[in-house]
């Protein structure tokens, strides 16, 4: 209201600095979150989806859990079931080459024949008998982990409490008479972080991104509780006609969202393998260290130490890998980028692969390595990139967790100046990444497949 009169009046708007704590509501919405199973009914992850629906069983090297309850995970080689069905191509290809592994292995070296690791190879592997955590980045996320069978099939079965789940990660293995025969990443984080954005790349090429980076744990993440700028539009109209004619103005006052600075810490994985690394030295539970050996480690040996990251060949054609003896298939199984098929060797959950090498191409605004990067506002710990180049209509979060390099003590490298994730081709020991920081984008880089870097997991076929 108004006086009126022949003189213009002023005003002020004033808005509320709607700040909330996001970690605190994450992770209270995750312990007030349903209960899933019960200690006579365990609930099943490759069954369900995130949000409790049943489906066919489909498997995976990792899983994501959003709510306390009892749960089982059938011992099965990565996404060896998919659908419900035998995924033959998971894990054997026809196609042919000099570093083509056509049969991939077990933990012993032995050619994988069945999705049931107890069930390889005539029952070899049979008598799986422990379960451990290899490590975790919070303390008691699960609990009471065992062995149990049900018929011929095997499982893996803990409970999580609500007092103790709040978001993290855990690595959990089954053994055999002490030996790891295969280990699971488990995520523990909001239920919608495999929500897909859909990206078009600057080749005009669609893809499904998953809403947040594989492992993602925020440390400390406060924001509006809103995520763009808001407005509100106020009219100013007169109470008294002036000839008949009331006068009026429409003027607009705009919110912008709050920015706060964001910590974090996901999963890092060399080149080619399952296993989850941590993003973080603060190892809670469990144990992680750096293996020193030059010389390199099979695919077999990998398996069984979930709990190292690697050190490089150091000599020959393929000295900047951890893989010995070397193979260029290891997370496409076909080792064609126009066919890519994921393997039980893919870190991503069930319906999510590692990206195609051109993915990210739209970071930048021309496609390219030093292009004007495509974002919306500026550095904080990552860059909010804008889902395509032209006329954009979503934004996509990729924190800058940075890399493990092959020194002693694979020390942490540019955490929180530096986003390094992992594409799917790999040539001589070099794999392809997309690289990000305040300064710039690689949109298609190299890195040594010995390093540690992030993984962005991509909808599959």
């Amino acid at each position: 209201n108004g006086d009126g009169g022949t003189v213009a009046e002023t005003g002020t708007a004033t808005v509320t600095k709607d700040v909330t704590d996001l970690l605190a509501k994450r992770n209270k919405d995750m312990k007030e979150a349903t209960p899933r199973g019960t200690s006579s009914n365990y609930y099943d992850l490759s069954t369900h989806k995130l949000d409790g629906t049943v489906i066919p069983r489909s498997t995976a090297n990792c899983y994501v859990i959003s709510a306390p309850g009892f749960y089982k995970i059938p011992l099965v080689y990565g996404n060896a079931i998919k659908n419900g069905n035998k995924n033959e191509s998971s894990y054997k290809t026809s196609n042919t080459g000099t570093y083509i592994l056509q049969n991939f292995k077990d933990h012993l070296g032995n050619d994988i024949n069945d999705p049931w690791i107890e069930k390889t190879n005539s029952g070899a592997n049979s008598g799986v008998d422990g379960a451990k955590i290899v490590w975790a980045d919070e303390a008691d996320l699960v609990t009471d982990y065992t062995i149990e069978h049900d018929g011929n099939d095997a499982y893996i079965q803990f409970e999580v409490t609500k007092d103790d789940i709040k978001t993290g990660n855990v690595v959990l293995a089954a053994t055999k008479n002490g030996v790891v025969v295969w280990s699971w990443h488990l995520w523990f984080t909001a239920p919608d972080v495999l929500n897909t954005i859909t990206c078009t790349n600057f080749q005009n090429i669609q893809y499904k991104i998953s809403k947040e980076t594989l492992g993602w744990k925020y440390t400390t993440w406060k924001g509006s509780s809103f995520f763009k700028p808001r407005e509100v539009k106020v009219k100013v109209m007169q109470t008294i006609a002036n000839n008949s004619t009331k006068q009026e103005a429409i003027f607009t006052i705009i919110q912008t969202n709050g920015v706060t600075p964001i910590v974090g810490h996901h999963t890092l994985y060399q080149w080619g393998r399952k296993d989850a690394l941590p993003g973080t030295d603060n190892i809670i539970q469990g144990s992680y260290s750096f293996d020193s050996q030059v010389g390199g480690r099979s695919v077999s040996y990998a398996i069984q130490h979930p709990e190292n990251m690697f050190n490089a060949i150091g000599s020959g054609p393929f000295y900047t890998d951890w893989n010995n003896p070397y193979y260029s298939n290891l997370w496409n199984i076909t080792n064609n980028l126009n066919n890519m098929v994921k393997s039980v060797y893919d870190p991503c959950p069930a319906g999510f692969q590692v990206p195609h090498p051109i993915t990210f191409t739209f970071f930048t605004k021309n496609g390219g390595t030093g292009g004007p990067i495509n974002a919306t506002g500026s550095w904080n710990f990552g860059w909010n990139f804008n889902n395509k180049v032209t006329d954009p209509d979503a934004i996509i979060y990729c924190p800058g967790g940075g890399y493990r390099v092959n020194a002693p003590g694979s020390p942490l490298t540019l955490m929180g100046l530096s986003g390094d994730y992992w594409l799917s081709n790999k040539v001589n020991g070099i794999a392809n990444n997309v690289g990000f920081s305040p300064g710039g984008v690689t949109t298609v880089g190299i890195f040594s497949c010995c390093w540690a870097a992030g993984v962005r997991p991509v909808a599959d076929n």
